[in-house]
Parts: C-alpha cells; sequence; structure tokens
C-alpha cells in the first residue's frame, strides 16, 4: 500500500517523504528507522509507535510538508501536534479505536 502510494506520487511529480526501516524500498526519499531487534509484540510496538512520532515531529521541523498518512496501528501516539491534514489507514473495525486520540 505505502509502496504504490509513494511511487504513484513520485511519478505524479511530487515529493514523497517515507519514514520506514532502514533498508526500505522506496521511490521517493526514505527517512529510515532502526530496526527494532526481538518478537513482535506490544512492547516492541509501542517502541516504534515512540520513534514513528519523534520522527515525524522532526522531520515536520526540516521539511514543508502538505500532508500525512498513518499507516499503522498505533497512529493514535503518532499524529502530528501542528494540525497538518492527516490521512490514516485503518487496520482493524472503527470501534477497536479511540474516539479520541
Amino acid at each position: 500500500m505505502v509502496a504504490a502510494l509513494d511511487a504513484a506520487l513520485v511519478r505524479a511529480g511530487h515529493r514523497s517523504l517515507v519514514i520506514g526501516v532502514e533498508g526500505s524500498a522506496v521511490s521517493g526519499s526514505l527517512i529510515p528507522l532502526p530496526r527494532v531487534a526481538g518478537a513482535v509484540n506490544q512492547r516492541a510496538r509501542g517502541i516504534v509507535a515512540k520513534r514513528v512520532a519523534a520522527t515525524i515531529a522532526s522531520t515536520l521541523e526540516r521539511h514543508p510538508v502538505d500532508l500525512v498518512h498513518l499507516h499503522l496501528e498505533d497512529f493514535p501516539v503518532c499524529l502530528p501536534a501542528t494540525g497538518l491534514p492527516t490521512l490514516v489507514t485503518l487496520h482493524r473495525p472503527l470501534d477497536d479505536y479511540p474516539r479520541t486520540p
């Protein structure tokens, strides 16, 4: 999903910044996150969400951005505080998410 969107944005002449795991193949610019070693569990997901949130914040300080697309389950932790338009891809039924982030 993210790779297809990234590629389509770049083909259309837009700049695409992708925050992803080190070594990810992107059409735009990769802003790398280190891999979290160990099992994929709630603790690891929390660590990743906090790293993504910090990386989003620092990226928004360095680059002009028109839209943030969050494609992870723990998106409420990562919502930018800037008021930028944000698109979220949901992975579970809507009722599984908090009403207010």
